[in-house]
């Protein structure tokens, strides 16, 4: 998971700042910005954290607009600091917007959030959730068996089930294996291990790891609304084929409830979404998904109209033997016309 900046407008985001503070997570670096007209309650809690490792306070100049072209000044350093981490700011300011609209269009992680979201952001802010959601998750843990360990392999895109006696199960299609995010299965305890590894292969790093067919049907829907069904099919089709993707795509037609699940994945941002997609092309191929922010910029620059000269660009451009930039544009040309619709 990337670590996460926070940066809020203390003057903006009235009584809600407690909230936020309280409900983030022990991993976020969190920067307070404030001036000297701040409200005595927040310097109350200059003084109970002022000792806290992942809280900064930042005083501010005073003046017309001084806080927010400081805070957007930080923001700005952190960003050409952290590229791969992501960015929160809190305010109420909607001129905040322009300024995190041009880093989203460069493929930045970040985002403005008002305090009429935060009410709306259960998932994240909710603290009486979050600790309902601590305590059920410790009563499964305490009630769930002890897991048998079973074993996942691929054939021809059809799961097959082993148990840990050495009998086969029933087959297991692709989508019984995919459980929705953050759905806790108390049957399976499933484990994929990839397949046998070629002679060629031996010697590759055990650390590398082909995205599963699951993963592969979560990702997509960080880029793609789970309700559009169209757009959907012709990614499916590109990853598993005509005949699998059918099966899959039957499933989030019939079933709502998954469909509604998957889309709670879904990115706020079209930069966000192209870039997800792209990452999930390359993961899924076993390819560097390190490169998605060159691709993303390549397709950007060049459009999808000439492929010709999209060809060349990759050539050009993606680091690596022509073999190997080669491959990543035949990864990524079954995907261009998703990428440019999203």
């Amino acid at each position: 998971m990337k670590k996460r900046y926070i940066l809020i407008d203390s003057e903006n985001v009235q009584n809600r700042l407690f909230e936020i503070i309280e409900t983030s997570k022990k991993t976020d670096r969190i920067m307070i910005f404030y001036t000297v007209h701040r409200s005595g309650k927040l310097d109350e809690y200059l003084r109970l954290h002022s000792g806290r490792k992942n809280i900064q306070f930042i005083e501010c100049m005073t003046g017309n607009n001084a806080l927010d072209l400081q805070l957007i000044g930080v923001l700005s350093f952190l960003i050409q600091r952290h590229r791969n981490r992501s960015f929160v700011v809190y305010s109420n300011d909607k001129g905040f917007q322009k300024a995190v609209s041009h880093w989203q269009k460069m493929y930045i992680d970040v985002q403005l959030i008002s305090t009429d979201e935060l009410k709306k952001s259960e998932e994240d802010f909710s603290f009486d959730d979050k600790k309902k959601r601590k305590k059920k998750k410790k009563k499964q843990q305490k009630t769930a068996a002890v897991p048998v360990v079973k074993r996942i392999t691929d054939d021809g895109g059809v799961i097959t089930e082993i148990t840990d006696d050495g009998n086969e199960e029933k087959p297991l299609t692709v989508l019984e294996a995919v459980a929705p995010p953050g759905e806790v299965s108390s049957k399976r305890d499933l484990v994929r291990i990839p397949a046998e590894k070629t002679e060629g292969e031996e010697n590759a790093s055990e650390s590398a790891h082909k995205m599963s067919n699951a993963e592969f049907i979560r990702e997509i829907c960080r880029s793609i609304k789970s309700t559009d069904l169209s757009l959907l099919c012709r990614v499916l089709n590109v990853g598993f084929g005509t005949e699998n993707a059918k099966e899959i795509y039957s499933h989030f037609k019939s079933d709502e409830a998954y469909r509604s699940e998957m889309g709670k994945l879904y990115y706020p941002t079209k930069p966000l979404r192209r870039k997800s997609l792209v990452e999930t092309a390359l993961k899924y191929n076993e390819l560097d998904a390190g490169i998605a922010d060159d691709v993303c910029r390549l397709i950007l620059e060049n459009g999808t109209s000439n492929m010709q000269k999209l060809y060349r660009s990759f050539i050009k451009s993606i680091p690596g033997e022509l073999s190997y930039r080669q491959k990543v544009y035949k990864v990524i040309k079954p995907y261009l016309p998703v990428i440019s619709s999203i």
